[in-house]
Protein backbone atom coordinates (compact mmCIF):
# COMPACT_ATOMS: atom_id res chain seq x y z
CA UNK A 1 0.00 0.00 0.00
CA UNK A 2 1.35 3.23 -0.75
CA UNK A 3 1.79 5.83 2.08
CA UNK A 4 0.97 9.28 2.30
CA UNK A 5 2.01 12.31 4.76
CA UNK A 6 -0.59 14.64 5.74
CA UNK A 7 1.32 17.93 5.83
CA UNK A 8 -1.13 20.64 5.83
CA UNK A 9 -5.38 21.08 5.16
CA UNK A 10 -6.65 24.35 3.35
CA UNK A 11 -10.39 25.37 3.02
CA UNK A 12 -10.96 26.61 -0.29
CA UNK A 13 -13.51 28.69 0.81
CA UNK A 14 -12.28 30.19 3.30
CA UNK A 15 -14.36 30.56 6.65
CA UNK A 16 -14.69 34.60 7.37
CA UNK A 17 -12.42 35.80 10.11
CA UNK A 18 -14.32 36.59 13.59
CA UNK A 19 -15.18 39.55 14.46
CA UNK A 20 -12.89 42.09 16.47
CA UNK A 21 -9.44 40.76 17.63
CA UNK A 22 -9.25 37.12 17.50
CA UNK A 23 -6.23 35.83 18.21
CA UNK A 24 -3.96 38.13 17.07
CA UNK A 25 -1.41 39.34 20.20
CA UNK A 26 -2.57 43.23 20.75
CA UNK A 27 -0.16 45.57 22.46
CA UNK A 28 0.13 45.34 26.41
CA UNK A 29 -1.59 48.92 26.63
CA UNK A 30 -4.69 47.65 25.97
CA UNK A 31 -4.71 45.69 28.61
CA UNK A 32 -5.65 48.13 31.32
CA UNK A 33 -8.33 49.37 29.34
CA UNK A 34 -9.40 45.46 28.73
CA UNK A 35 -9.53 44.95 32.54
CA UNK A 36 -11.69 47.80 33.42
CA UNK A 37 -14.31 46.73 30.04
CA UNK A 38 -14.37 43.12 31.15
CA UNK A 39 -17.57 42.49 33.70
CA UNK A 40 -15.22 42.87 36.87
CA UNK A 41 -17.17 41.42 39.64
CA UNK A 42 -17.56 43.08 43.02
CA UNK A 43 -15.54 41.01 45.43
CA UNK A 44 -14.04 38.83 42.62
CA UNK A 45 -10.29 38.88 43.89
CA UNK A 46 -9.16 38.02 40.32
CA UNK A 47 -11.03 41.01 39.12
CA UNK A 48 -9.25 43.05 41.60
CA UNK A 49 -6.07 41.80 40.50
CA UNK A 50 -6.72 42.68 36.92
CA UNK A 51 -8.25 46.12 38.15
CA UNK A 52 -4.56 46.48 39.56
CA UNK A 53 -6.77 47.70 42.89
CA UNK A 54 -4.66 43.92 44.32
CA UNK A 55 -0.96 43.15 43.46
CA UNK A 56 -0.12 40.62 41.07
CA UNK A 57 2.46 39.34 40.15
CA UNK A 58 2.01 39.14 36.25
CA UNK A 59 3.92 36.87 33.84
CA UNK A 60 1.90 38.06 30.45
CA UNK A 61 -1.26 39.79 29.44
CA UNK A 62 -3.12 40.56 26.32
CA UNK A 63 -6.61 41.96 24.79
CA UNK A 64 -8.54 38.79 26.45
CA UNK A 65 -5.99 37.23 28.65
CA UNK A 66 -3.87 37.44 31.37
CA UNK A 67 -1.49 35.42 33.73
CA UNK A 68 0.26 35.86 37.33
CA UNK A 69 1.90 33.19 39.71
CA UNK A 70 -0.70 31.46 42.66
CA UNK A 71 -0.88 32.88 45.52
CA UNK A 72 -0.86 29.75 47.14
CA UNK A 73 1.40 28.08 44.95
CA UNK A 74 1.79 24.11 44.94
CA UNK A 75 5.55 24.58 43.45
CA UNK A 76 7.66 27.32 42.42
CA UNK A 77 6.13 29.28 39.33
CA UNK A 78 2.54 27.99 39.97
CA UNK A 79 0.76 30.15 37.40
CA UNK A 80 -2.77 31.22 36.73
CA UNK A 81 -3.72 32.22 33.40
CA UNK A 82 -7.49 33.94 33.28
CA UNK A 83 -9.80 35.66 30.71
CA UNK A 84 -10.14 38.76 31.86
CA UNK A 85 -13.66 39.44 31.65
CA UNK A 86 -15.62 37.54 34.71
CA UNK A 87 -16.70 34.22 33.93
CA UNK A 88 -17.06 31.24 36.45
CA UNK A 89 -17.32 28.41 33.89
CA UNK A 90 -14.85 27.37 30.94
CA UNK A 91 -18.10 27.24 28.66
CA UNK A 92 -19.06 30.82 29.27
CA UNK A 93 -16.31 31.89 26.92
CA UNK A 94 -16.01 33.46 23.74
CA UNK A 95 -15.20 31.53 20.57
CA UNK A 96 -12.04 34.40 20.74
CA UNK A 97 -11.91 34.46 24.25
CA UNK A 98 -11.33 30.64 24.34
CA UNK A 99 -8.82 31.04 21.54
CA UNK A 100 -6.60 33.52 23.37
CA UNK A 101 -6.75 31.32 26.64
CA UNK A 102 -5.33 28.63 24.54
CA UNK A 103 -2.76 30.78 23.01
CA UNK A 104 -2.11 32.51 26.83
CA UNK A 105 -1.31 28.88 27.61
CA UNK A 106 0.82 27.99 25.56
CA UNK A 107 3.23 30.56 25.67
CA UNK A 108 2.96 30.27 29.37
CA UNK A 109 3.66 26.59 29.48
CA UNK A 110 6.78 26.79 27.28
CA UNK A 111 8.12 30.18 29.09
CA UNK A 112 7.71 28.17 32.93
CA UNK A 113 9.49 25.06 31.18
CA UNK A 114 11.81 27.09 29.48
CA UNK A 115 12.65 29.53 32.23
CA UNK A 116 12.72 26.73 35.65
CA UNK A 117 13.49 23.83 33.83
CA UNK A 118 10.36 21.84 34.86
CA UNK A 119 10.56 18.43 33.56
CA UNK A 120 6.97 18.19 33.43
CA UNK A 121 3.64 20.13 33.92
CA UNK A 122 0.05 19.71 35.37
CA UNK A 123 -2.50 21.68 33.72
CA UNK A 124 -5.62 21.66 34.86
CA UNK A 125 -8.91 23.60 35.72
CA UNK A 126 -11.61 23.26 38.58
CA UNK A 127 -14.51 24.06 36.36
CA UNK A 128 -17.57 24.69 38.74
CA UNK A 129 -17.95 24.20 42.67
CA UNK A 130 -18.37 20.63 42.37
CA UNK A 131 -14.85 19.95 40.64
CA UNK A 132 -13.46 21.93 43.74
CA UNK A 133 -13.29 25.73 42.40
CA UNK A 134 -12.38 27.95 45.19
CA UNK A 135 -12.22 31.66 43.28
CA UNK A 136 -15.76 31.81 40.80
CA UNK A 137 -13.47 33.10 38.14
CA UNK A 138 -12.63 30.96 35.67
CA UNK A 139 -8.30 30.14 36.03
CA UNK A 140 -6.02 27.36 34.52
CA UNK A 141 -3.37 26.21 36.61
CA UNK A 142 -0.28 25.14 35.11
CA UNK A 143 2.08 23.75 37.92
CA UNK A 144 6.16 23.31 36.81
CA UNK A 145 7.00 19.44 37.73
CA UNK A 146 9.90 17.55 38.58
CA UNK A 147 10.64 14.44 39.27
CA UNK A 148 10.62 13.38 42.54
CA UNK A 149 8.91 16.36 43.90
CA UNK A 150 6.05 14.44 46.02
CA UNK A 151 3.20 15.17 43.48
CA UNK A 152 0.82 12.99 41.88
CA UNK A 153 -1.42 12.67 38.93
CA UNK A 154 -5.00 14.11 38.12
CA UNK A 155 -6.46 10.54 38.43
CA UNK A 156 -5.30 10.95 42.10
CA UNK A 157 -8.33 13.20 42.46
CA UNK A 158 -10.98 10.37 42.33
CA UNK A 159 -9.21 7.93 44.24
CA UNK A 160 -12.13 5.51 45.75
CA UNK A 161 -14.52 7.22 43.62
CA UNK A 162 -17.18 5.23 41.68
CA UNK A 163 -15.68 4.12 38.34
CA UNK A 164 -18.44 3.88 35.29
CA UNK A 165 -19.06 1.12 34.07
CA UNK A 166 -17.40 -0.13 30.67
CA UNK A 167 -20.91 -1.33 29.43
CA UNK A 168 -22.19 2.02 29.44
CA UNK A 169 -19.30 3.95 27.60
CA UNK A 170 -20.61 3.30 24.26
CA UNK A 171 -24.03 5.05 25.41
CA UNK A 172 -22.25 8.29 27.23
CA UNK A 173 -19.91 8.66 23.92
CA UNK A 174 -23.17 8.62 21.88
CA UNK A 175 -25.19 10.96 24.46
CA UNK A 176 -22.08 13.32 24.75
CA UNK A 177 -21.92 12.92 20.37
CA UNK A 178 -24.91 13.86 20.09
CA UNK A 179 -24.87 16.70 22.00
CA UNK A 180 -22.43 18.39 19.76
CA UNK A 181 -23.96 17.74 17.06
CA UNK A 182 -26.74 19.47 18.18
CA UNK A 183 -24.66 22.57 19.76
CA UNK A 184 -22.53 22.95 16.32
CA UNK A 185 -24.64 21.84 13.57
CA UNK A 186 -24.59 25.36 12.22
CA UNK A 187 -20.70 24.92 12.18
CA UNK A 188 -20.86 21.27 11.02
CA UNK A 189 -23.08 22.22 8.51
CA UNK A 190 -20.80 25.25 7.26
CA UNK A 191 -17.88 23.08 7.22
CA UNK A 192 -19.47 20.38 5.25
CA UNK A 193 -20.24 22.80 2.54
CA UNK A 194 -16.71 23.62 1.56
CA UNK A 195 -14.41 21.27 -0.22
CA UNK A 196 -11.27 20.79 1.68
CA UNK A 197 -7.74 19.61 0.35
CA UNK A 198 -5.01 17.88 1.92
CA UNK A 199 -1.38 18.56 0.93
CA UNK A 200 -0.13 14.92 1.06
CA UNK A 201 2.98 12.81 -0.67
CA UNK A 202 4.16 9.76 -0.87
CA UNK A 203 6.04 8.58 2.09
CA UNK A 204 10.40 9.54 0.94
CA UNK A 205 8.88 11.57 -2.24
CA UNK A 206 10.09 15.05 -2.22
CA UNK A 207 7.31 16.62 -4.16
CA UNK A 208 3.60 17.57 -2.41
CA UNK A 209 0.19 17.38 -3.96
CA UNK A 210 -2.80 18.82 -3.07
CA UNK A 211 -5.86 15.90 -3.28
CA UNK A 212 -9.46 16.50 -2.39
CA UNK A 213 -10.88 14.75 0.72
CA UNK A 214 -13.88 13.37 1.36
CA UNK A 215 -16.69 13.03 3.77
CA UNK A 216 -17.53 10.76 6.20
CA UNK A 217 -17.82 6.71 5.02
CA UNK A 218 -21.62 5.64 6.36
CA UNK A 219 -20.92 2.01 5.61
CA UNK A 220 -17.78 1.76 7.79
CA UNK A 221 -14.10 0.88 6.51
CA UNK A 222 -10.95 2.66 6.54
CA UNK A 223 -9.78 5.84 3.92
CA UNK A 224 -8.08 4.80 1.12
CA UNK A 225 -4.27 5.67 0.23
CA UNK A 226 -4.69 9.19 -0.21
CA UNK A 227 -7.78 10.06 0.53
CA UNK A 228 -8.77 12.20 3.67
CA UNK A 229 -11.65 12.04 5.61
CA UNK A 230 -13.68 14.41 8.19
Amino acid sequence: MIGWEAWAVAVTDPLPAPKGEGCRSPSLSTFNSAARRGAGVDGCIFCRILSGELKGYFVYRDQYTAAFLDAYPLAEGHTLVVPLRHVQRFQELSEEEACALSRTLLKVSKAISKALGASSLTIGINDGPDAGQVVPHLHVHVVPRWRGDGGSNLHSIFRGARRPERVSMDEIAMRISSSIERLYSADAMLFRSRRVHIACRRSGSGSWTWRAARGPSTSGGSPRAGSAWW
